[in-house]
């Protein structure tokens, strides 16, 4: 077995990223019409996705921190349950971008398929329950609420229950499945193979997603001389959760900041993504995506001088 163990002081990144996306979310909400023209609600549903990433990262740094650790009723298996939300992260990084690889069409679509599953939802739950009083109470709420929402949004409801004009916003699996095999599936993809894609294992509950996380969550059934090797794995494991996390955050911050080109005076936003990246360097999935993707963006869109 190798024992070259690469080990990286969390502190260096930890703040630095979650700092440089909350800077990036209000510089979207505040300034993102100045730099991209799109409908009203694109710009907000990019920063609520940034910020969903964000409090997703924060999170999993708070369940995973040492003071945590001294409080009544913590346990190490609670960490294990947060893994999941890993996957979480990436498919805000698929939602964002997809929606900056065409912010007007694709910025209408999303809200629009939102839009049409949620009435759908109420229909199915209005002819399950119809004739009670208080269920028909509630689906003549969610409607009203529903209504309200897509006018603020521009639309009419047979625009957004029209399919054909707006699809239903894929999945990331889908997307993928869906020709042609452009770069950003290509790009994407990267998180369907290898260590990431056990998230999405572990997230659906799979056996060899159990696989993963079954010796951590089964450890009072091994003899209590194999319990410290144990515990020792899952130190190494969430490390290494807690590091893919931030190289997701980065990701989004760095997509984002190449789509909408904000300035770097003041919020000194490109210095901050490339110290980020150099502080996260030293992890092999970091350099992998750094090299293969990041550094030629970061160079084509004026973020790397």
């Amino acid at each position: 077995m190798s024992t070259n163990i690469v080990m990286i002081d969390a502190s260096t990144y930890q703040k630095l990223i979650a700092r440089l996306s909350e800077t990036m979310a209000q510089k979207v909400l505040r300034e993102g019409h100045k730099q991209i023209n799109a409908p009203a609600t694109f710009h907000p549903d990019i920063f609520i996705s940034i910020r969903q990433a964000q409090n997703t990262y924060n999170f999993l740094h708070w369940a995973h921190s040492d003071d945590l650790r001294g409080a009544v009723g913590w346990r190490d298996e609670y960490t294990v349950a947060c893994e999941p939300l890993i996957r979480n992260l990436m498919d805000n990084l698929y939602t964002i971008t997809l929606l900056l690889q065409d912010p007007f069409s694709r910025g209408r679509q999303f809200r629009a398929s939102g839009a049409r599953k949620s009435f759908l939802y109420v229909a199915a739950e209005e002819a399950r329950y119809k004739g009670k009083p208080e269920w028909d109470k509630w689906v003549a709420d969610s409607r009203a609420k529903l209504d309200f929402i897509i006018r603020a949004s521009g639309f009419t409801e047979a625009e957004v229950m029209d399919k054909k004009q707006f699809p239903d916003w894929p999945t990331l699996g889908k997307y993928l499945g869906t020709p042609p095999h452009d770069d950003h599936k290509k790009f994407l993809e990267t998180f369907t193979f290898g260590p990431w894609k056990q998230y999405s294992a572990v997230a659906h509950g799979g056996p060899e997603g159990l696989y993963e996380v079954g010796m951590f969550l089964y450890r009072d059934g091994h003899p209590h001389e194999e319990r410290s090797l144990i515990d020792d794995a899952h130190d190494r494991a969430m490390s290494l959760h807690l590091m893919r996390a931030a190289i997701l955050l980065l990701a989004i911050c760095t997509e984002v900041q190449a789509a909408y080109k904000f300035k770097d005076e003041g919020a000194r936003i490109n210095e901050r993504i490339m110290e980020s990246w150099q502080a996260l360097q030293p992890a092999m999935e970091a350099k992998e995506i750094y090299d293969e993707h990041y550094e030629q963006l970061m160079k084509d869109k004026g973020i790397m001088k």
